[in-house]
């Protein structure tokens, strides 16, 4: 999935479903987990932190929940007229720590045009504590094949490095 925001920028989230594995990226912050590791690295800062990734159920041990919006989210039409639906969806517990790291989202609001059996995304706005940013160019593309390499951090000497992991 990719998606433009005003202040981050571009941000790509790439998710491997079967091998549970997650990749965010900005222009800012680049959050990876393995399903094992988390490392977040701050990209003006050069610092890293690595942590186990914990044990409980959370979006880093099973980041499809990001895109089961029944079971992950509360949601609540806003607005509907005809076959357009204004959707706000609120991030359970579980997520609303994986989107607070992709840039403090903390409720989706999607402008949705339903046609027969397809619905298609008009809008998304993404609303924070710094307040509302609409998304543009948002897209969601299945990938035929994922790269190892994409779901690990090669720290360099340059890095700041806090290892929580025990």
């Amino acid at each position: 999935m990719t998606f433009q925001l005003p202040v981050e920028g571009l941000v790509t989230v790439t998710v491997d479903v079967r091998g549970k594995r997650i990749r965010i990226e900005s222009v800012g912050m680049l959050v990876i987990s393995d399903g094992s590791t988390l490392w977040n690295l701050s990209k003006s800062t050069s610092h890293v932190t690595i942590d186990n990734v914990a044990k409980t159920s959370s979006p880093f041990t099973d980041p499809a929940s990001l895109f089961e919006f029944s079971e992950h989210y509360t949601a609540a039409i806003v607005s509907h007229s005809g076959r357009h639906y204004t959707l706000d969806l609120t991030p359970d517990v579980h997520l609303a720590s994986l989107l607070k790291a992709a840039g403090g989202a903390e409720k989706l609001t999607l402008d949705l045009t339903v046609n027969g059996k397809t619905v298609t995304i008009v809008k998304a706005q993404v609303s924070s504590s710094r307040g509302t940013q609409q998304t543009s160019a948002l897209r969601i593309t299945p990938l035929k094949k994922l790269r190892d390499e994409d779901f690990k951090l090669t720290v360099t000497s340059v890095m700041k490095v806090t290892d929580l992991r025990e």
